[in-house]
């Protein structure tokens, strides 16, 4: 072989050579994923885990295996993501609760803007304000108008201090400037019969939950909590076009990752995300288990965080906390 070739082909094999173990490296993942579900299975945050997992194990043709870690309002599930490796190998699955108990637990263990990086927005699923049907109202201008006659005789069921529910109760009060009465339950299930019975007059619950009852005149929902209509119920109007405008109780699930977990895997997961959640059938089937698909980037994460911390803080300075801790 002529020298000069043999140099120039000696020279681009010890490149190559050079090059292979940095390309190794930015192969992402090579090995399992954990999605940490802070909750009990059969939960939104596991169901979603579980439907996620599967999606993304499918495009890297390696697994993500969802572990529950319930306890503690989520804080052991978060706790364990937030001291992990930021390699984004371990991933957590936060609902909007963590924003609440931000506010509400004294001894909250974790700062969900500094010791999280925001991967994206995956879904939400929509609270709506039901009432009895024995009401004289038939829309939120006149419940509030309602409430307002009749201060401290309107009462509203959750599934207990601290909840979404509660607080969005006290949010409408603090608004609307209405007195009504919460009434905490052990877990959701007791507020339908105690609506049904006549115990409390209102609720803040899941559609899914009360649409047998509202399909079939027991109970009236007035409005959706959330910033926007939802495409599943686009007759139910929002509580801030019904007349009080800046309010909105989104629910919501997302991913998130160690803080420090490098920027170009996270752009990875984002865009992964993306694509899961555009697939053909993704919409219909997470309608079908009571979410609709949200997809956001992680800066729109980032800001939807921040606006929560700051709206339940405004929330929770203003009421009793005294059972809650």
């Amino acid at each position: 072989m002529n020298p000069i070739r043999l140099v120039s082909f000696a020279l681009g094999a010890f490149l190559l050579a050079l090059q292979a173990p940095e390309a190794a490296a930015q192969k992402f993942p090579d090995k399992p994923v954990k999605l940490v579900a802070p909750f009990a299975p059969g939960g939104g945050a596991d169901i979603l885990g579980r439907v996620i997992a599967q999606k993304y194990s499918a495009i890297w043709g390696v697994q993500m295996v969802v572990e529950n870690k319930p306890g503690a309002s989520g804080a052991i599930g978060g706790t364990l993501v937030a001291k992990s490796e930021p390699n984004g190998y371990t991933l957590v699955l936060v609902p909007n609760s963590y924003t609440i108990s931000a506010n509400t637990q004294k001894d909250w263990p974790f700062n969900l803007r500094t010791d999280f990086a925001p991967v994206g927005m995956i879904a939400t699923s929509p609270l709506v304000l039901v009432i009895n049907n024995a009401l004289p109202a038939k829309n939120l201008s006149e419940l509030l108008a309602y409430a307002k006659a009749n201060p401290g005789k309107l009462n509203y069921g959750s599934a207990g201090p601290g909840t979404a529910p509660h607080l969005a109760g006290e949010l409408l009060n603090l608004m609307a400037d209405i007195k009504t009465v919460h009434v905490p339950y052990k877990g959701s299930g007791a507020i339908i019969p105690a609506l049904l019975g006549g115990e409390i007059q209102m609720a803040y619950a899941s559609y899914n939950s009360i649409e047998a009852f509202a399909r079939d005149g027991r109970f009236r929902v007035l409005a959706t909590l959330a910033s926007k209509r939802d495409p599943g119920m686009p007759g139910i109007p929002t509580v801030a076009e019904s007349g009080l405008p800046g309010y909105e109780v989104d629910i919501w699930y997302a991913l998130f990752v160690p803080a420090k977990t490098p920027a170009p895997v996270i752009t990875q997961l984002n865009s992964e995300l993306k694509q899961i959640l555009d697939a053909p059938g993704m919409k219909e089937d997470l309608a079908q288990k009571g979410f609709t698909a949200s997809y956001s980037t992680p800066e729109a994460l980032s800001e939807v965080v921040r606006k929560d911390l700051a709206r339940w803080k405004s929330v929770t300075d203003r009421i009793d906390l005294k059972d809650l801790n």
